[in-house]
């Protein structure tokens, strides 16, 4: 079955700009606010394109250090239904909910595994804020120095950091209640994270540790939207927003199956996939040695004493060559209840390719 467009996918030209977004309410400087265009067909671009691909965050909520000795001990039960909201916190004696007691520190995780090892043009983070009663303080980023695994747990606490240049969040100058979006860039960060070979890229919100309370006052920082249940549904949580230079180019997995099916419980098998040539795209000319498979970034398994082995052949029947590829299943890294699965590579002129194609996995 062919590849679809999906949901996270958006596209433009390289001589396009982004939009600025301008928030009613917030006094955010505008050079941290920016509106990604609506999505567009990748198949109307050629080599030119540019790809942006947004990922909703896997997890974002409160880890917490209640007996002030640098580990973490207690966090949010995310995922969820709450917290909706969540900031970073120096000592509160106030709040003796998991994720409240104590430091409070904002943990962040991305799944990279879809992103390939192309360069990384352009990488941001997109906040949606909640201007609290209590809100006073700059709350900066780090990026995290580790891989992830998705989850909230008590150790994210002390995770290994670096300070994000740039990424401070001021609590506006706005009423009790007023909603507005931070964006930060995190660029170079991300970039290290994928040579790094992480599957989830991790960043931290934190206000300095020492600052202490007042009477009734929480000492914390402007608070964010996390993945409770109801900002998931809303499109509220966290995302990454990343963009390379690159080409989408169309899949076809399991070419003459139009289910995709694919048995997610055995261990052995071979799941072929096709790169598609298309009148933008020359799938011959792609570098077989670079295309990888699935979040575990399975290489091809066809191979010979001499090396990688390469198949063409007219898989479509549209009378030109198509590349097809051949990835072990226990490879591929995909598990049952995956709905997707993406495809990177680069041609033989260095060019990064990006492709996506439903799948529907059976549990037999």
């Amino acid at each position: 079955m062919r590849s679809a467009l999906s949901r996270s996918l958006r596209t433009l030209t390289l001589g396009a700009a982004l939009a600025w977004l301008v928030v009613a309410g917030c006094d955010l400087p505008s050079e941290s606010v920016t509106a990604l265009p609506a999505a567009t067909d990748v198949a109307a671009f050629g080599s030119s394109a540019a790809v942006l691909i947004e990922l909703p965050a896997a997890i974002a909520g409160n880890v917490a250090d209640a007996d002030g000795n640098g580990f973490g001990d207690n966090h949010n039960p995310l995922p969820g239904p709450a917290p909706v909201a969540i900031a970073a916190a120096s000592v509160n004696p106030f709040n003796t909910a998991p994720g409240g007691r104590g430091v409070r520190r904002i943990h962040m995780e991305w799944n990279i595994s879809s992103l390939g090892t192309g360069p990384v043009s352009s990488a941001s983070i997109r906040l949606h804020t909640i201007k609290g009663t209590v809100d006073a303080f700059d709350t900066e980023f780090y990026a995290i120095r580790a891989d992830g695994n998705g989850t909230l747990d008590d150790s994210d606490f002390e995770a290994a950091a670096s300070r994000i240049g740039g990424a401070v969040m001021s609590v506006p100058a706005v009423p009790v209640g007023t909603e507005g979006v931070f964006v930060f860039d995190v660029t170079s960060w991300l970039q290290q994270a994928i040579e790094d070979g992480f599957t989830f890229f991790g960043v931290q919100g934190r206000v300095p540790d020492e600052l202490v309370p007042f009477p009734g006052h929480d000492p914390r920082g402007l608070q964010i939207r996390s993945t409770a249940a109801g900002n998931i549904a809303s499109g509220l949580q966290p995302a990454l927003t990343v963009q390379f230079g690159g080409q989408v180019v169309d899949i076809d997995i399991k070419p003459g199956s139009s289910a995709n099916a694919i048995n997610c419980m055995a261990r052995g098998g071979v799941v072929p996939v096709a790169i598609i040539t298309t009148e933008q795209f020359d799938a011959t000319t792609v570098d077989h040695t670079t295309v990888q498979f699935g979040p575990e970034r399975a290489a091809e398994s066809h191979r010979t004493a001499r090396g990688v082995k390469r198949h063409e052949e007219d898989v479509d029947g549209d009378g030109d060559s198509d590349l097809v590829m051949h990835f072990r299943f226990k490879d591929t890294g995909i598990a049952c209840g995956d709905g997707e699965a993406v495809l990177t590579g680069q041609t033989h002129g260095g060019l990064s390719i990006w492709g996506a194609a439903p799948i529907r996995t059976v549990p037999r």
